[in-house]
């Protein structure tokens, strides 16, 4: 009897501590969230416009393809956009974080129907809301949705790893094995006495020598008595000849840190400081990424002091997403030569500029320095500011006689395109007000014209366009109607219009379709059909 015993304490003592074990274990690694496919057309923490690339794109090849659940968990947001991420599930996993796929083409039909119902409560296809844990679920590996191109872009499935509002690198919870070390580009050294010094966009390169085990050692030059600051352009390389920029870099001289900057997660909830950080002109006119390092924050400017003596040591650490590292060996000498430098020509109260019978001025949020030029139209300004820095700026005109046009609207341009920013709030207005942050050619031009519309049957399905050349059409006010009930027109501006999805199956026969759109000034068109849906073979 005592030996039965003793077997089951020691059976029992083995299962408490496999319980605690299992329990105390980190958790798995998530899946791969698109199994047909691993190849990566871009990377996390890339530069994209005025935002850093907050996921990784995988390659579909135009192809349709399930992707699963990367873990347990439950739909906790769907959001459908004609711009952006399309049709995008957010699902909480089981430690709080949240995987985001985006560019969807269709749910899973349990989702599906959810969706359906929010968009004929809304009369809209654009749809953003919430969900509760018991709505719905999907286990680890369960098909939720299919790829596409829904919102901007080509066939790609768009993934992200959220905790809260920040953004990490689905990387380290995919069982990336990465041990290849960061790639330096180059490094250039900048003078700093003065900050809206011309040559700071360009700064003076550092020369860079092959040091052991892929480490370098650097050599460059500051003039005395001169604060600096640094441009580094380093890459993380990944599979398929893919590359995003470093995660971290640390300056250390004689054991102090004298900057520790980190890319490991991009706040959602914080201002957008791309251009802070990445060094403007080189990016616009050169498509190279030349990261600023200085002693401050992204959002605020703060040089390096000036070298104490004639030559100074330092080290510079950079660092990929895995915690691989690649060591710069700095050394940094005085140079005695000094040079003419620009005076700040002061832009930061800017007004009174006027323009086609409007008055520009331009509130700047923060310490900056904005310079306006005109442009080659009359009715366009060049706004920039004088070293390529970010900034935030209210841009507003002001009509100087009667109050604005209907239709009046302002607009950024971008080529030969004219992307619309703003227009006026109400009818009589005097000024139209936009909000600004990077070097751009803006001007004023009314829209007038109503959207165009069509609409004809495709192998029994009711397809629309709606066109609108001048300021585009606002996907809000697309709407739709069959046979007297609600329908949803689903607008893709790629496609300029989309399919209509109604309620109810579209029986053979004639159909009554009224479809309304409104342009981003307000200028609306109707068209009311009588559409005929053939017999089915």
């Amino acid at each position: 009897m005592e030996r039965t015993l003793m077997i089951f304490r020691l059976w029992g003592t083995c299962f408490l501590i496999f319980l605690i074990q299992t329990i105390a274990a980190p958790a798995a690694e998530l899946q791969w969230p698109l199994p047909d496919s691993r190849e990566l057309t871009s990377g996390y923490g890339e530069r994209r416009g005025a935002h850093f690339h907050g996921g990784v794109d995988i390659r579909t090849r135009g192809e349709t393809l399930p992707c699963i659940a990367v873990d347990n968990g439950w739909v906790e947001r769907v959001a459908i956009s004609p711009t952006g991420y399309g049709k995008t599930v957010y699902m909480r996993l089981p430690d709080g974080r949240t995987a985001v796929y985006g560019h969807l083409s269709r749910f899973a039909s349990r989702l599906d129907s959810v969706v359906r119902r929010r968009q004929l409560a809304a009369g809209i296809y654009r749809v953003d809301f919430p969900l509760e844990p018991d709505d719905v679920a999907f286990e680890r590996g369960e098909t939720l949705g299919w790829t596409g191109a829904s919102g901007i872009g080509a066939p790609h499935l768009h993934f992200e790893i959220r905790r809260d509002a920040v953004q990490l690198d689905p990387f380290l919870s995919l069982g990336k094995d990465d041990r290849k070390q960061p790639v330096v580009r180059g490094l250039r050294v900048v003078d700093a006495s003065n900050e809206h010094e011309a040559a700071y966009d360009a700064g003076t390169p550092i020369q860079l020598e092959k040091g052991a085990a892929g480490n370098w050692n650097g050599y460059g030059f500051v003039r005395e008595d001169a604060p600096f600051a640094l441009l580094l352009r380093a890459q993380d390389p990944m599979p398929h000849n893919q590359h995003r920029p470093w995660t971290r870099a640390v300056l250390i001289q004689d054991g102090d840190t004298l900057a520790d900057v980190r890319r490991d997660g991009i706040d959602l909830l914080r201002p957008t400081t791309v251009y802070a950080l990445v060094d403007y002109s080189a990016w616009r006119y050169k498509k190279q990424e030349w990261f600023r390092f200085h002693a401050g924050s992204s959002g605020n400017f703060k040089p390096f002091r000036a070298l104490r003596a004639d030559t100074e040591d330092f080290t510079l650490d950079v660092y990929d997403a895995a915690g691989n590292s690649t060591r710069i060996w700095l050394r940094l000498h005085q140079e005695k030569e000094s040079f003419v430098r620009k005076d700040n020509p002061g832009a930061n109260e800017i007004a009174g500029q006027g323009l086609m019978g409007y008055e520009l001025a331009l509130n700047l949020k923060e310490r900056a320095s904005v310079k306006i030029t005109a442009a080659e139209s009359k009715n366009e300004v060049i706004i920039k500011p004088e070293i390529g820095f970010y900034y935030k700026a209210n841009l507003t005109f002001t009509a100087l006689g009667d109050a604005m046009k209907k239709g009046t609207y302002l607009y950024e341009r971008n080529g030969a395109k004219k992307r619309f920013r703003a227009t006026v709030k109400k009818e009589g207005a005097l000024q139209i007000h936009a909000r600004i942050s990077r070097t751009g050619t803006f001007g004023i031009a009314q829209d007038i014209e109503k959207p165009k519309l069509s609409l004809w049957v495709n192998g029994g399905v009711l397809r629309f366009e709606a066109k609108d050349t001048q300021t585009g059409v606002n996907d809000r006010n697309v709407r739709c109607r069959v046979d007297g009930q609600t329908a949803i027109a689903e607008y893709e501006p790629e496609e300029n219009g989309g399919s209509i999805w109604t309620p109810f199956p579209l029986e053979p026969g004639e159909h009554d379709v009224v479809l309304r759109a409104k342009d981003k000034v307000g200028n609306e068109a109707v068209l009311r059909r009588t559409v005929t849906i053939g017999k089915r073979r």
